[in-house]
């Protein structure tokens, strides 16, 4: 049976029952909402898979810390902890505004790749729609040929064969438009529009306009990006002058300068990033090695061969056989990458 956790008013002729499992002394302030947590800790941060205005952000929260709690006094130049802190807060709304303009920047490169894919295809269907219809034109098919000699691989060239298409598309559909009974236009379905030699033309004219909201877009970005810098290179300033300051200020053991070892420097990042590197190069090498002998297979019998892993932990040359099938005794060579093949002598 169900227990509320509100009290329940009752009067002692409204029906209710005194043992129907309500608690009368029950609390009516609501249990905690139970915390929302992954179900394993999510990997933070670290100086080596960060962006390097996320390291200075790291290290300026580190440096204010220490700051405020050990010198706040303190101040460089005209700038103290206030300052500090008015960096800090400025990163997050650069960063999402950058995000923005990435986006936009992205969508307008989107929207020019999408015209020059569509002026391509039909740049590249209509010529061959148009010698199909109009094959016995021999005017007609003296000027496509001058359109089938610019090939469409790059934007110069797209644009080019589009302009010399767009005269003969139109004069194409003049002349199907002339003939008894009189024929419908030229069109090809792309995306399922039936583009015409209008919509063709919309597309060559609107590309200019396109192109130019590009270099909008990346200008936008490329300023955003600028002032992103500028925020990482003062506030980067701030803290090393500060840094530097603070160490010559107090003596080895004073809670001040023990206090310091907490804020990571260039150096020490550099050399953790360094250790991770090496960390890594060991353990591809003990990988590769795979103990004394590890088992190769053959290519002609599917057959595993015993290679002598003390000889696979250095370089080989990828020609040197290293050993032979147990069924064919034919030579196994090792190839960089992990591969094997076998080569008849």
């Amino acid at each position: 049976m169900l227990r509320s956790s509100t009290p329940l008013l009752a009067r002692w002729n409204d029906g209710s029952r005194w043992n129907d499992g309500h608690l009368w002394s029950g609390s009516s302030t609501p249990a905690p909402a139970a915390p929302f947590l992954p179900s394993s800790p999510i990997t933070l941060n670290t100086h080596t898979t960060m962006q390097s205005w996320e390291i200075t952000k790291d290290r300026a929260q580190l440096s204010l810390t220490v700051w405020t709690q050990h010198a706040p006094a303190l101040t460089i130049g005209t700038q103290g902890t206030t300052e500090l802190n008015a960096l800090i807060v400025q990163f997050e709304p650069l960063v999402q505004l950058r995000a923005v303009k990435q986006d936009d920047a992205d969508a307008a490169y989107r929207a020019g790749q999408t015209t020059l894919q569509k002026l391509k295809l039909l740049g590249t269907r209509i010529p061959q729609i148009l010698e199909g219809q109009l094959g016995d034109n021999v005017l007609l098919m003296k000027d496509l040929k001058d359109v089938y000699q610019i090939s469409p691989r790059s934007e110069g060239t797209i644009l080019e064969r589009a302009r010399a298409l767009y005269p003969l598309w139109v004069r194409a559909n003049t002349t199907l438009a002339a003939m008894t009974p009189a024929q419908p236009p030229i069109t090809r379905v792309l995306q399922g529009v039936a583009q015409t030699a209008a919509m063709f033309k919309a597309l060559l004219d609107g590309y200019t306009t396109q192109v130019q909201a590009i270099s909008d877009t990346e200008g936008l970005l490329d300023s955003t990006r600028k002032d992103l810098t500028d925020l990482d290179d003062a506030t980067d300033t701030l803290i090393k002058k500060w840094y530097k300051v603070m160490k010559a200020s107090y003596d080895p053991g004073s809670p001040e300068y023990e206090a310091l070892d907490s804020i990571p420097t260039e150096g020490t990042c550099a050399r953790h990033h360094r250790d991770q590197h090496r960390a890594a190069r060991r353990h591809q090498r003990t990988a590769s090695a795979g103990g004394l002998r590890s088992r190769r297979r053959c290519a002609c019998h599917d057959e595993a061969a015993q290679v002598d892993g003390r000889r696979r932990g250095r370089r080989l040359h990828p020609q040197r056989p290293v050993d032979g099938c147990r069924r064919c005794h034919r030579p196994i060579h090792h190839r960089s990458g992990g591969e094997s093949r076998n080569r008849s002598d």
